[in-house]
């Protein structure tokens, strides 16, 4: 799917569109693979935080972000990081090469912690930490959002 909606030089738009039956079996096919590849002893459960790091915490920000402007988390919206990024003036291909960036450099990371086999709760609170600055990074998007919000919903 991504490389036929990768952002190459040659190509402007997207092939396909994955709709939420298509996300909903993407994302079980993944969960799939990396409880596999755990049952099977190839990584520790705590190393597929990190190969899943950048959807995992993005989500789990966008949720925490809504509960705490009392709006349901099942809601949509436009505070997921590519939706950030984009509203703050970075286009479309470059948001999702950053995004594709960042994921393969903690991935990379986390590669390297499993390798060097750094014990599985210092990984975690690793990952933590990764969540902890996706707040931080993204928090002044919740000032706009919630200005946004008080003058449609008011």
């Amino acid at each position: 799917f991504l490389l036929l909606n990768f952002p190459f030089p040659w190509r402007n738009k997207a092939k396909c569109f994955l709709g939420d039956t298509g996300s909903t079996l993407l994302g079980l096919a993944v969960a799939w693979f990396l409880i596999a590849g755990t049952q099977h002893e190839l990584y520790r459960p705590v190393f597929a935080l990190f190969l899943l790091a950048v959807p995992l915490t993005d989500t789990a920000c966008v949720m925490l972000r809504r509960a705490l402007l009392g709006v349901s988390v099942s809601t949509p919206g436009r505070v997921h990081m590519h939706h950030v990024l984009i509203d703050s003036g970075v286009s479309s291909r470059h948001a999702t090469l950053l995004i594709v960036a960042i994921a393969i450099l903690v991935a990379a990371f986390g590669l390297l912690l499993e390798l060097r086999q750094v014990p599985g709760w210092v990984m975690f609170l690793i990952f933590v930490c990764f969540l902890a600055s996706n707040l931080v990074v993204f928090r002044s998007a919740d000032r706009a959002k919630m200005a946004i919000r008080e003058r449609w919903f008011s």
